[in-house]
């Protein structure tokens, strides 16, 4: 998982995971990643489905990780409902 690999991460600068389907759940799970990595500098999780709750602890972790200086979050979608997608 990529919030795994982060937590290892020595060299990776830029992650963009636009449009992974990335939700609040997973927001939490890369928020604890990102207080450990000290070398990403820019994040973009836009176009998910995070709601205000996933960007909020997400933007969080730029108060504690100065490394971090961009987290771009913007136009998160509703979840689609799985019973419409037939």
């Amino acid at each position: 998982m990529v919030s795994d690999a982060l937590k290892e991460n020595k060299s990776l600068k830029i992650l963009i995971l636009s449009g992974n389907h990335i939700s609040d759940k997973e927001a939490v799970v890369l928020s604890e990643a990102l207080k450990i990595n000290k070398t990403l500098t820019c994040i973009d999780v836009s176009i998910n489905y995070c709601t205000r709750a996933g960007t909020d602890i997400l933007q969080s972790v730029t108060q504690s990780n100065r490394a971090l200086t961009t987290l771009v979050t913007e136009h998160q979608c509703k979840q689609p409902d799985p019973c419409s997608i037939m």
